[in-house]
C-alpha cells in the first residue's frame, strides 16, 4: 500500500511558511557567524582606510559681540535699524557674514584667489573668483548664540593654519565693513543736518521779523509788560485770598465753638484760637510757674508757713485773672471772624477785577503769543539740530564698529574630523549589518528544509527522524551508535528505530529502504546506524549495499575486505550465504555491494534480486537497503517495489526542496510506501523548538546510555568519510 503525501499547495512556491522567530534567527546568525565576522572585519579595514585617505579637518571659531542699539535724537540714515530688535539686528549681521557679496569682499582682501595655502595650485595661478567663495562658503558655520550678542564665526579647513586665519580674517572683514558703513552714514547723517540746520536758521529769521513788525505796529511791548504784571499781581492775590479764605473758615468754627463752651474754662482752652492767645497764652504759663514753685516749697514747708501761704495766693490771683481774659475771649475771637471775612470779600472783589481784565489783555495779545511761539520752537529746533550736528562730526571721526571681536580664533590642535572612534565603530556596525542582512537574505533565498516544522509542512510527511551534526571525528567512522552510545545522534537513531519498526500497533516493516534526493546527503551514514540500533535491540538484522554504482558500506564497517558482494550475488558468481558476513556487532551482517556493476539497473530489476530479498525477509528479522540517490539515476526506483518502507534522507539546510518533492513524486508513482523523511545534520541552533527539550534528556546517564556491545576499532586516518553515491 502506498502512502501519499499530504498535499500542500503553497508547497513547491513556500508560500505557506510563516516567518521566522527570534530563535530561529539567532540559529541562521550562529551558523553564518563567520560571514557576519569577516564583513565586520571588512568594515573595519574599510573604515581605517577611510581614515587612512581622507584628509583631516581643523575647526577654529572666533566670537562677535554686537554692541547695544544706541537711541538717536534726530533720525537719519543711520538709524535705519532703530526699529528693528537685537535679535533681528544679530541675525542680518549672520545673514551678512554668509552672503556672497561680503565671502567676495573677504576673498579680494585676503588675496585667496591666489593664496596656494587656500586652493592647492601652481604659484602664480589665480583661481576664478567663484571657485575661491564657493570654497569659502563651503568651510564657513556662523551661528548666533541663543539670547545673546555673541555671534560664533567657524571655519573648517584641512589646514590649521589657514582655518584659524580664515575665522579671523572673516570677523576683520566684517568690523571693516562695519566701520566703514559707519563712516559713510556718518557723512550721509551730516550732509542732512546741515542742510536742515540751514533750513531752521532761515526760518527762524523769519519768525522773529514777523514778531518785531508786529511790536512795533500794535506797540505790543507795553501790552506784554502790562500782562505781565497783571499776571504777577492776580498771582499775589490768589495766595493772599487763599490764605483769607483759610483764616475765615478757621475763625468761624471758633467763633462757632466759643459761643457753645462759654462759661465753661476748659473748653474755652481746648478752642485753638482761644489756647493760642497772647493773653491766654502767658496766664497760663505765669499759673504753671507758681504751681511748679508751690510744688519745691511744699518739700520745705508746711501749708502754714508765710511763704507757701504767700505762693498759693499769688495762684489764686493768676488763676483769676484767667478767668478775667477767658470771659472777654467770646467778644475777641467773634470779631477776628469779622475782620478775616471782610478781607476775604475784599480779595474776592480785587480777584475779579484782575481776572476782567487778564482777559482784555489776552484777547489783544493772541496774535502776539502766536508769533511768540512760533519764535521759540524755531529756536529750540535750531539748537537741537546744532548739537545733534556737533555730535554726529564728533563721532565720525571716531572709528568704531558696532561689532567688536570677543575672541580670536585659536590655532587648533587637532583635528576634529574624522572622528577616529566614531568613523570605525559606524564602519564595523555597517559591515556587521551588511553581514547580518546577507545572512538573513541567504537564508530567505535558500530552498532548502531547515526545520522539522518546515519539513512537514511543505512536503506532507511526518519527519521520522532528524539527526543532529555529529562531531568531525564521530562522522569520519561513520559508527556514532558503536563509538558514542550516549550521544544525542545516537538517541536519534534509536528514535528513527522506533519510528520506523515499533510505532503504534501496526505491523512491523521488515524491509527498509533508505535512499535520498541526490549525492551526498548521508543515506549511506543513516543506514548503517539505523541496522546497528536494529542489532542492539537483539534483531537479526542485515544490511544491504544496493548502490551498486557506488557501493560505501563495506568501506566503513569492515574496510580492509575486498570479498565479494550483491554484484556477484546477482551474476549468479557466489552463493548469497558466503557473501552474507557477520560484523563485530551481535545480531548484525552485513551484504555488501561488491565490486562496481557495468549495468547496476538491469540486475536491480532482474528477478534475482527480488528473489535475495525473500530470501533475506526470510532468515533476518530486519533487512535494510542503502540504495543510490532517485534524481541521478534510476535504480532507486527498481528497488521501491521490494521495500516495505522507504525512509528518505535529506540533508538539513542543503537539498533543495524542490529535489526533494521531485523525489517524493517519482517514489509515490514507483509504488513506494513513505515512512517519512529523515533530516540529516540538523543543527540545534537551525531548529530550536526540536532540541529544547533534549537539553535535559541526551546527556549521558540518563536517556540515551550507552547499550552493551563490543566496539570496533576506529578507521585509519587515512580512512574517508562514506562516499556518497
Amino acid at each position: 500500500m502506498t502512502i501519499e503525501p499530504i498535499q500542500n499547495p503553497f508547497a513547491a512556491s513556500g508560500l505557506g511558511e510563516s516567518s521566522m522567530d527570534f530563535r530561529q534567527i539567532g540559529g541562521v546568525l550562529v551558523k553564518k557567524a563567520w560571514l557576519i565576522v569577516l564583513l565586520g572585519l571588512v568594515g573595519a579595514f574599510g573604515g581605517f582606510y577611510y581614515l587612512k585617505t581622507r584628509p583631516h579637518i581643523y575647526f577654529a571659531q572666533a566670537v562677535l559681540q554686537v554692541a547695544p542699539q544706541e537711541n538717536k535724537i534726530v533720525p537719519f540714515p543711520e538709524n535705519n535699524q532703530a526699529d528693528i530688535g537685537e535679535q533681528d539686528m544679530i541675525e542680518n549681521y549672520v545673514a551678512t557674514l554668509k552672503s556672497r557679496p561680503f565671502l567676495t569682499q573677504v576673498v579680494q582682501a585676503n588675496g585667496l584667489n591666489s593664496n596656494t595655502d587656500f586652493y592647492p595650485m601652481a604659484p602664480g595661478t589665480v583661481i576664478p573668483e567663484d571657485v575661491a567663495v564657493n570654497i569659502l562658503a563651503g568651510c564657513e558655520e556662523v551661528l548666533p548664540r541663543i539670547n545673546t550678542r555673541f555671534i560664533e564665526v567657524g571655519v573648517k579647513f584641512r589646514d590649521p593654519k589657514m582655518a584659524q586665519f580664515l575665522a579671523n580674517a572673516l570677523c576683520t572683514e566684517l568690523i571693516k565693513q562695519g566701520m566703514q558703513q559707519r563712516a559713510a552714514n556718518a557723512k550721509l547723517a551730516v550732509d542732512f543736518l546741515e542742510g536742515e540746520a540751514m533750513r531752521l536758521k532761515d526760518d527762524t529769521t523769519k519768525a522773529e521779523s514777523a514778531q518785531e513788525d508786529y511790536v512795533e505796529k500794535h506797540n505790543s511791548i507795553s501790552l506784554q509788560q502790562s500782562q505781565d504784571t497783571v499776571v504777577s499781581d492776580m498771582r499775589h492775590e490768589a495766595t493772599e485770598l487763599q490764605a483769607a479764605r483759610s483764616a475765615t473758615i478757621r475763625l468761624q468754627a471758633d467763633d462757632e465753638a466759643v459761643k457753645k463752651a462759654e462759661g465753661n474754662p476748659d473748653a474755652l482752652l481746648s478752642i485753638p484760637s482761644v489756647a493760642e492767645n497772647p493773653l491766654v497764652v502767658a496766664s497760663k504759663q505765669q499759673i504753671s510757674e507758681l504751681e511748679a514753685n508751690i510744688a519745691v516749697l511744699n518739700l520745705r514747708y508746711t501749708d502754714m508757713h508765710p511763704k507757701m501761704i504767700q505762693a498759693k495766693s499769688q495762684l489764686q490771683e493768676a488763676k483769676a485773672h484767667l478767668g478775667a481774659i477767658l470771659a472777654h475771649i467770646p467778644d475777641l475771637v467773634h470779631n477776628s471772624y469779622e475782620s478775616a471775612l471782610a478781607k476775604q470779600q475784599k480779595f474776592e472783589f480785587a480777584e475779579k477785577a484782575r481776572e476782567k481784565e487778564i482777559t482784555d489783555l489776552n484777547r489783544q495779545s493772541i496774535d502776539f503769543n502766536v508769533l511768540r511761539g512760533n519764535v521759540e520752537i524755531k529756536r529750540a529746533l535750531y539748537a537741537a539740530i546744532l548739537k545733534q550736528l556737533g555730535e554726529t562730526r564728533v563721532a565720525s571721526g571716531v572709528d568704531s564698529s558696532p561689532v567688536q571681536i570677543f575672541e580670536k580664533a585659536l590655532l587648533p590642535g587637532a583635528p576634529m574630523a574624522p572622528g577616529k572612534i566614531k568613523v570605525l565603530a559606524l564602519a564595523i556596525v555597517a559591515g556587521l549589518a551588511v553581514g547580518v542582512g546577507i545572512a538573513l537574505g541567504l537564508n530567505a533565498l535558500d530552498s532548502s528544509l531547515k526545520s522539522v516544522e518546515q519539513a512537514e509542512r511543505v512536503t506532507g510527511l511526518p519527519v521520522a527522524g532528524a539527526i543532529p551534526t555529529a562531531s568531525r571525528r564521530l562522522a569520519r567512522s561513520g559508527l556514532i551508535l558503536q563509538r558514542e552510545p550516549g550521544s544525542a545522534v545516537a538517541e536519534a537513531f534509536r528514535s528513527l528505530r522506533t519510528f520506523l519498526f515499533f510505532k503504534g500497533k501496526q505491523k512491523r516493516p521488515k524491509t527498509v529502504l533508505f535512499t535520498s534526493a541526490v549525492p551526498g546527503e548521508g543515506k549511506t551514514f543513516c543506514s548503517i546506524n539505523c541496522a546497528i540500533s536494529l542489532a542492539q535491540q537483539g534483531l537479526r538484522t542485515v544490511l544491504v549495499d544496493a548502490d551498486l554504482r557506488a557501493p560505501a558500506v563495506a568501506r566503513v564497517l569492515i574496510p580492509n575486505d575486498e570479498s565479494e558482494g550483491l554484484t556477484s550475488v546477482l551474476q549468479g558468481g557466489i552463493d548469497l550465504k558466503k557473501a552474507i558476513k557477520p560484523l563485530e556487532i551481535d545480531s548484525l551482517f552485513l551484504l555488501a555491494g561488491g565490486r562496481i556493476a557495468g549495468n547496476p539497473a538491469e540486475l536491480l530489476a532482474s528477478p534475482e534480486f527480488a528473489n535475495l530479498v525473500m530470501e533475506l525477509e526470510e532468515q533476518f528479522d530486519c533487512v535494510i537497503i542503502d540504495s543510490a540517490p532517485v534524481l541521478p539515476v534510476c535504480d532507486t526506483l527498481l528497488l521501491v517495489p521490494h521495500a516495505q518502507s522507504v525512509c528518505l534522507v535529506t540533508q538539513a539546510n542543503k537539498t533543495p526542496r524542490k529535489a526533494v518533492m521531485r523525489t517524493i513524486k517519482l517514489l509515490n508513482e514507483a509504488g513506494g510506501s513513505l515512512a517519512g523523511l529523515l533530516l540529516n545534520m540538523l543543527s540545534p541552533t537551525a531548529d530550536p523548538d526540536h532540541y529544547v527539550y533534549r537539553q535535559k534528556y541526551g546527556s549521558r546517564g540518563t536517556y540515551g546510555a550507552p547499550v552493551t556491545g563490543r566496539a570496533l576499532p576506529l578507521p585509519s586516518p587515512k580512512q574517508e568519510a562514506p562516499a556518497e553515491s
